[in-house]
C-alpha cells in the first residue's frame, strides 16, 4: 500500500509539501502541485479520512448496535436515527450484535479506541453498569429507562399497556395469550407488559400462556395452530404484523377470530383495523441520534399510546 511518505520520495518533495497538496492547502506553487499530483494519480493514492479526523481530534461516526433486524421495533428506530443523520455531519455505522455480550464489549472497546465518536444501543445483553466506565470516551445512549447516569430515550409503555388490557378486560375473554420476542428474564419490555397485565387483571399469566420467539408475520402464522388448540379468546401480539399472521391462519381455516391487539401501528394492522399500541419508535430513534451528538447526559421519556382503530380511519 502506497503511503504519503512513498509519494514524497518519488516526487522528490518533502512530506509537508505532499501533505499540503493532498489536503489542498495553500503555499504550494502550481508547478510543484502539478508534479506531486501526477505521482498521486499514478498510484491512485487516497488519504485515510478516519485517520485524518483522529489527527484533528475528531471522529464523527455514530455506532448503532443492532441485535436483530426482524422486528419492526428496530426498523422504526433505525428510520428515526437515519432521518436525523441526513441532517448531520455525523456518519452512522451498523454494528450487528445478536445479543452477544462479547460483541457488545468489543463495540465499547471500539469507542475507547476512537473507532466511533458515540454509541447507540438499540438493545443489549451486557448490564448497563458495564457501560459506565466507557462514557468518558464518548456518549453512550440506551433505549430504556435507567436510574444510572447514562443517556437514554425510551417509551413509557406501562400506561398504554394498561389501557390496552382494560379494553381487553371489557371484552370479558376467559383465556388470554401474550406474545413476545424475548423472555422476561432478558427483556424489560416483556417485564413491563406483564406488570401492566397484572395491574389490570389482578393475577399473573402462567408460563404456558406466554409465547416468545415472535418477530414476523410468518411467526404469527406459525404459532396460530397452538393458539387454536388452547382455544384462546384474546391474543396480545408484539406487532401488528404478528397479529396479522395469526388473523390469516384463522381466516384461511375459517375459524372464529380471537380478540387481538397488535403493536407499532403498522400498515397490516390498519388494513385489518386491529387495535394497536404506538410506541413512537421513529421519534425515539430521532432523539437517540440527538443524544449521541451531545455531551450532556439526559434521560428522555416518550409516551406510548393505545390506539383503537375502526373502518372510518381507512
Amino acid at each position: 500500500m502506497v503511503t504519503m511518505l512513498d509519494i514524497a520520495r518519488e516526487s522528490g518533495y518533502s512530506l509537508s509539501t505532499v501533505s499540503r497538496v493532498v489536503n489542498q492547502e495553500k503555499y504550494v506553487s502550481e508547478e510543484v502541485r502539478a508534479k506531486v499530483q501526477a505521482v498521486i494519480d499514478a498510484h491512485d493514492y487516497a488519504t485515510n479520512r478516519i485517520a485524518q479526523d483522529l489527527s484533528h481530534g475528531e471522529n464523527r461516526v455514530v455506532g448503532v448496535v443492532l441485535p436483530d433486524n426482524r422486528h419492526p421495533y428496530f426498523e422504526e428506530i433505525l428510520r428515526g436515527i437515519t432521518d436525523r443523520a441526513f441532517e448531520s455531519d455525523h456518519r452512522i455505522v451498523l454494528l450487528p450484535s445478536r445479543y452477544d455480550k462479547d460483541k457488545e464489549a468489543e463495540f465499547l472497546e471500539g469507542l475507547r479506541h476512537k473507532e466511533y465518536s458515540s454509541l447507540i444501543f438499540t438493545s443489549h445483553r451486557l448490564p448497563l453498569t458495564d457501560f459506565l466506565k466507557y462514557q468518558k470516551y464518548g456518549p453512550i445512549v440506551c433505549l430504556e429507562h435507567t436510574n444510572l447516569p447514562i443517556s437514554s430515550v425510551y417509551s413509557e409503555r406501562i400506561a398504554a399497556a394498561k389501557d390496552a388490557f382494560r379494553w381487553f378486560k371489557a371484552q370479558e375473554p376467559t383465556s388470554i395469550a401474550l406474545l413476545f420476542s424475548r423472555a422476561a428474564s432478558v427483556s424489560a419490555t416483556n417485564r413491563q407488559t406483564q406488570l401492566a397485565f397484572e395491574k389490570v387483571f389482578g393475577y399473573s399469566l402462567p408460563d404456558q400462556d406466554i409465547y416468545t420467539g415472535m418477530y414476523t408475520f410468518d411467526d404469527g402464522y406459525r404459532i396460530a395452530p397452538q393458539l387454536v388448540k388452547r382455544q384462546y379468546q384474546a391474543v396480545f401480539a408484539n406487532s401488528d404484523d404478528i397479529a396479522s399472521g395469526i388473523y390469516q391462519y384463522y381466516r384461511y381455516h375459517q375459524l372464529t377470530q380471537p380478540i387481538m391487539i397488535g403493536q407499532e401501528q403498522q400498515t397490516s394492522g390498519q388494513l385489518l383495523t386491529l387495535p394497536t399500541i404506538n410506541h413512537n419508535l421513529f421519534e425515539i430513534g430521532q432523539r437517540a441520534f440527538e443524544l449521541a451528538e451531545s455531551t450532556e447526559v439526559q434521560q428522555i421519556p416518550i409516551p406510548a399510546a393505545f390506539v383503537l382503530r375502526n373502518s372510518s380511519e381507512m
